[in-house]
């Protein structure tokens, strides 16, 4: 642990503090103090102050993101509502998209939309205005038996979606992914389809040319944890996806957040009552996971990598984390929160079918830890 912690930790000379204290750590939350052989660790704890609450009749929230000055706020039955923030302390609903939505991602100009139809690009550079620009109603699934491949159309059924630069990545319910081309929206084009050996996809991320993709159980398999976890693949030759890792994971994983160093995944366990959120460190050699802490709490239903900090949304309130895992604070609701997005200083969440919006607040408080060598 001795090797590990200085490779996170950079040390500068400082003569701050106290007359005692000849050195600190780059890293403003980890202080060290060459008399007393300990660790100053300056917790940045984040107190979350209500600002503003927002409910125009809609039904339960699903899911929110925030792009500028615009949140997107995804209802059951109600379309995408879009909310100008600019003034955050006074939003206001400026267009409404009228579509059914399982899952969306917004970039640029246009918002990608996976409902029971399929998918649905809709152009908003107007967003008084938005229009359908193209949608992806059937899939070809493709297999392979020795050197033999096969293929089939069928109805799409997605589950869930992740948009990076130009290119689209869609999950479904059987363990298949498709990847699209979407650097002219309007004609997206198809680069690749594959399937992988887990079941049903929960999330998709990509980071540095590998995709990470958390998988259900293979629904055909004996065992019932057969392929369940995060499967990571290769993406330099796009068309043609290559398996490099897959990790095991006891629950089913949900959501996954990851930078240069870390992945952070969350799982639930059934029924759904316990998450876990799992952490590693990235091998960019083997492009393969090493854990390096894990936490419980309750159920968690959205999980983001905001700032310096992972949020997450749970059964009873927002958790927060700093990369390294330590506990930076915690607001509790009475209601589950469904999904949160941050804007600045602002955290925006959702609780039944309302927005609440905090102002985030960091207050430093110092605790002395163990000898770091």
């Amino acid at each position: 642990m001795k090797h590990l912690t200085l490779i996170l930790l950079f040390f500068v000379l400082d003569n701050g503090l106290s007359g005692h204290l000849k050195s600190t750590i780059r890293n403003t939350n980890v202080m060290y103090d060459n008399q007393q052989k300990q660790t100053l660790v300056l917790k940045e704890e984040i107190n979350l102050k209500k600002v503003v609450e927002v409910s125009n009749n809609w039904k339960t929230i699903n899911k929110i993101t925030v792009i500028g000055n615009l949140c997107f706020v995804a209802t059951q039955g109600t379309g995408i509502r879009v909310l100008n923030i600019e003034y955050i302390t006074n939003p206001q609903e400026i267009g409404v998209i009228d579509i059914s939505v399982k899952d969306f991602s917004v970039q640029n100009e246009h918002i990608f939309i996976i409902n029971s139809s399929g998918l649905k690009i809709i152009n908003i550079k107007d967003i008084n205005n938005p229009f359908e620009e193209a949608s992806i109603n059937t899939v070809a699934k493709k297999w392979r038996i020795g050197k033999k491949e096969f293929k089939k159309i069928e109805k799409a059924d997605f589950n869930c979606i992740h948009v990076n630069d130009d290119y689209l990545y869609l999950g479904d319910k059987t363990g298949y992914i498709y990847i699209y081309n979407i650097s002219d929206p309007i004609q997206p084009i198809e680069l690749s389809t594959f399937r992988t050996e887990g079941g049903k996809i929960n999330a998709i991320s990509v980071f540095d040319n590998y995709a990470s993709i958390l998988c259900s159980a293979a629904p055909w398999a004996s065992d019932i944890i057969v392929g369940q976890g995060v499967h990571i693949y290769d993406l330099l030759n796009i068309a043609e996806p290559s398996p490099v890792a897959f990790h095991k994971t006891a629950d089913i994983p949900m959501h996954i957040c990851s930078d240069s160093i870390y992945v952070y995944i969350v799982g639930c366990s059934r029924p759904r009552k316990q998450a876990q959120m799992h952490i590693f460190f990235k091998d960019d050699l083997t492009s393969s996971f090493h854990p390096f802490s894990t936490i419980e709490e309750k159920f968690t239903s959205d999980a983001e990598l905001l700032g310096d900090y992972l949020y997450l949304a749970a059964s009873d309130g927002i958790y927060i984390y700093n990369r390294i895992a330590d506990k930076a604070g915690y607001l509790q609701t009475k209601d589950e929160v469904r999904s949160l997005a941050k804007s600045g200083d602002f955290l925006l969440i959702a609780v039944n079918n309302k927005l609440v919006i905090y102002r985030c607040i960091q207050n430093e408080k110092s605790q002395k830890s163990k000898i770091i060598y």
